[in-house]
């Protein structure tokens, strides 16, 4: 990410000039491929060599920025799931936060850019439920069946919503796909919640 050693108020402001700029640029390439250093400097009227001392590449920026955008979820916040409802609230703070930055995620998921955000959202949800399946059930717990009940959900819920990015073929809004990931999540599971 950022390699400024020195983090002083003039590289924050630096920094925050060249996020700003990217995210212009973002908005208005539509193409994360198509922003070019060169580009960002001439707008942030910065010279290349300022760039590098912040940055290392376009991806290091993409990265923090997008970083940022999660920050906003609190997804390292999350705390563990107790019940049903916590799975709920988790889903939909990330419908929330997709919502609220629709415009970005498309943009950044329609690239080639690795995507952090589902990354990040996947083996938070994860590694929670898998917590609280193994505190809920431990007599009947099986750590690979229980590995695998929970990536299929997870995996299939992140597809769900790269469709709704990418392709948008799925024909469902972002609070339909939250409403669907929880009543399957009743679904899935009820092994292992009273409800």
């Amino acid at each position: 990410m950022g390699k400024a050693k020195d983090i002083n108020y003039s590289s924050i402001k630096t920094k925050d000039l060249i996020k700003m700029n990217f995210e212009l640029l973002l908005n208005e390439t539509k193409k994360f491929e198509k922003i070019k250093v060169t580009e960002i400097c001439k707008r942030a009227n910065i010279n290349r060599s300022t760039f590098y001392l912040h940055y290392d590449s376009i991806y290091d920026v993409a990265e923090e920025y997008e970083g940022s955008l999660i920050d906003e979820l609190g997804i390292d916040d999350v705390k563990e799931f107790q019940t049903i409802n916590d799975i709920y609230l988790f889903l939909d703070k990330i419908n929330i936060c997709l919502k609220k930055n629709e415009h970005a995620y498309r943009v950044l998921l329609n690239s080639t850019y690795p995507k952090l955000f589902l990354k990040k959202v996947s083996k938070s949800f994860k590694n929670n439920a898998k917590s609280l399946v193994k505190k809920l059930n431990n007599t009947k717990y099986d750590e690979l069946q229980t590995s695998y009940f929970i990536s299929f959900y997870t995996d299939g819920m992140v597809t769900q919503i790269i469709n709704y990015f990418i392709t948008n073929d799925n024909n469902m809004t972002l609070d339909e796909i939250t409403n669907q990931s929880k009543k399957i999540a009743k679904l899935f599971f009820s092994n292992y919640f009273n409800s």
